[in-house]
């Protein structure tokens, strides 16, 4: 501070140096004060999509350690999915092909022998002739398979089959069958010998065991000169491949 003296009085002025630095302190305060004064202001009126990028902004800068662990979830979300995935595809190849192989091991040339006992009209017990032949099965599609059936002295015959696991499920197919027999007659009481031909249904199912065929069939026949009927109910056919 100066000192002056005016009229015989002391008067105390300050500095010019001093004065000057005072206003420069006084005016970036006030700078400073408008300034934040219209930041608010303008947070306050701030556009929605400056809100939403400021959101974003947040958003984006999560922590590392945040961050991180959206990844691995993910990651591990989308392995677990993809295990998943492959696990079906491989059952379902597996199925494919152990139906493919089933269908290998079953497909050939069989050799196969028949023996029955069959009932005529419900009374007479006849054994059937042993019946020997080959069979041949071929694939057709999906799991339908095609029998043929070649009897040897006899005739040939074509029937389906269903493959179900181990078993064939056979389509009913027809034959006939020529029987001799001898049956008391109704006016003399003596025996007398028939000959009567039956047109045959059969029907039944095969089990695989390895390399051979097991099959329980069922016969049921009429003679269409007489009436006559013929049922097999226990009629078991071996059939060995060649």
């Amino acid at each position: 501070m100066e000192t002056k003296i005016v009229k015989g009085e002391r008067i105390n002025e300050p500095h010019p140096i001093l004065c000057k630095n005072s206003e420069r302190r006084v005016n970036k305060q006030a700078a400073s004060y408008f300034m934040q004064k219209k930041e608010r202001q303008a947070n306050k009126q701030a556009p929605s999509h400056q809100i939403y990028f400021l959101f974003f902004k947040k958003i984006v800068f999560l922590s590392y350690d945040k961050v991180n662990k959206l990844i691995v979830k993910h990651y591990h979300s989308i392995t677990m999915t993809t295990r998943i995935l492959y696990g079906a595809i491989g059952c379902i190849a597996l199925l494919l092909s152990a139906c493919s192989n089933h269908h290998q091991t079953i497909l050939g040339d069989y050799s196969y022998k028949t023996s029955a006992t069959v009932l005529i009209n419900d009374t007479i017990d006849i054994a059937l002739d042993e019946e020997i032949g080959s069979i041949d099965i071929v694939h057709i599609g999906d799991s339908t398979l095609l029998l043929t059936i070649n009897e040897l002295g006899g005739g040939i015959y074509t029937t389906h089959a269903t493959l179900r696991g181990q078993n064939l499920l056979l389509e009913p197919y027809s034959k006939r069958i020529t029987l001799t027999y001898t049956q008391q007659d109704t006016l003399t009481h003596l025996p007398r010998l028939y000959q009567t031909t039956f047109t045959t249904n059969i029907s039944g199912k095969a089990t695989q065991y390895e390399h051979t065929l097991v099959f329980d069939l069922t016969y049921q026949g009429i003679s269409l000169s007489d009436q006559q009927t013929l049922i097999g109910n226990q009629i078991t056919m071996v059939a060995k491949k060649n």
